[in-house]
C-alpha cells in the first residue's frame, strides 16, 4: 500500500531517522538531483556524493532548534543541492553559467535590472569577470536568487537570521559587483 508522505511527516520522520522516510526522500528526490548535477557539467559518479552531503545537511537542519519549513520539503532540499554542488564546482575551478545567470538575475533594486538588461557580449564577460571576484555568499545569493529561489529559502540556505539582513547583504553584494563591473579595463559607460 502506497502511503502519503507530507512534508511535516517527512521531517518528523528525518528527526527520528525513520528509514522509511529517509527511502522516501531518496526515491522521490534523487532524480531532480541527478538532473541537476549532469545538467550542470556533473557526471553521474557525482549525483551519490552530493545526494548524500545534502541528505546530512537536511538532516542537521531539521534536528537545529530553530527550524521551521517556510517552502516546500522539496524546494528546501533543492536549495541545499544547489549550493552542496557549487562549492563541489568552487573547489575544482569549475563554477559555471554565470553569464546565464546574472543575465536572469531578477532584482528589486532598478539600477541593477537596468545593468543587466544590456546583455551584449562584452558586458557578459565583464560580469562574468565580476562575479568571480565576489565572495562565495554574494555569489550565491545571485545564483539562487537566479534560479528562482524564495527570500526564505536563500535565507535558510546561506543561514541567515533572516529576509533583513538578506536584503542588506544583496544590496553589498549588488554594490561590490558594481564597482568590479566598473573597474574593469573593458567597461565603458557607453555598454550601458
Amino acid at each position: 500500500m502506497l502511503r502519503r508522505y507530507t512534508d511535516r511527516r517527512l521531517v518528523e520522520g528525518l528527526r527520528n531517522q525513520d528509514a522509511k522516510s529517509i527511502r522516501h526522500i531518496y526515491e522521490t528526490y534523487y532524480t531532480m538531483v541527478e538532473k541537476y548535477v549532469v545538467g550542470n557539467g556533473g557526471s553521474e559518479q557525482d549525483v551519490p556524493d552530493i545526494f548524500q552531503e545534502s541528505i546530512i545537511i537536511l538532516h542537521e537542519q531539521v534536528n537545529s532548534e530553530d527550524f521551521k519549513l517556510t517552502s516546500d520539503l522539496k524546494g528546501f532540499f533543492f536549495g541545499i543541492v544547489r549550493i552542496r554542488w557549487k562549492k563541489a564546482l568552487d573547489r575544482r575551478g569549475r563554477y559555471i553559467s554565470l553569464e546565464e545567470d546574472i543575465a536572469d538575475y531578477d532584482s528589486s533594486e532598478a539600477s541593477y535590472n537596468e545593468l543587466l538588461s544590456e546583455t551584449g557580449p562584452t558586458l557578459k564577460r565583464i560580469i562574468a569577470r565580476s562575479m568571480s571576484k565576489l565572495k562565495a555568499k554574494c555569489r550565491l545569493i545571485f545564483h539562487m536568487g537566479a534560479e528562482g529561489a524564495t527570500e526564505e529559502e536563500i535565507v535558510k540556505a546561506l543561514n541567515l537570521s533572516g529576509k533583513d539582513v538578506l536584503k542588506v547583504t544583496r544590496g553589498r553584494c549588488r554594490e561590490s559587483l558594481l564597482g568590479f563591473i566598473r573597474k574593469d579595463p573593458d567597461f565603458s559607460d557607453d555598454l550601458l
